[in-house]
């Protein structure tokens, strides 16, 4: 049996979490997208007290897709995650 001598995890575990990172950016990738190629959708859930509801479905969706690259980088993976739980926080 071989020995691990390095602190990494085992491929299993680094695989699940890939593939996770994966499922986060194509849901918040998606959804991005579709603040663009369906605008008037997107407005008809923004509440009736945010002013300005066509910019604000814009801005989350420009949000939303820059989350989702920012998860795509080791560097900037932490900050876009908590930044796209405060987005989901905000817009729920």
């Amino acid at each position: 049996m071989a020995t691990r001598t390095s602190h990494t995890p085992p491929q299993s575990i680094l695989r699940r979490k890939a593939w996770g990172i994966g499922f986060v950016f194509l849901w918040f990738f998606i959804g991005g997208i579709a603040h663009f190629v369906a605008t008037d959708a997107e407005m008809r859930i923004v509440p009736p007290y945010i002013p300005w509801p066509r910019e604000a479905a814009l801005l989350s969706g420009a949000f939303e897709l820059l989350g989702a690259a920012g998860l795509l980088w080791q560097r900037t993976r932490r900050a876009s995650g908590w930044g796209l739980l405060a987005l989901t926080i905000a817009v729920t």
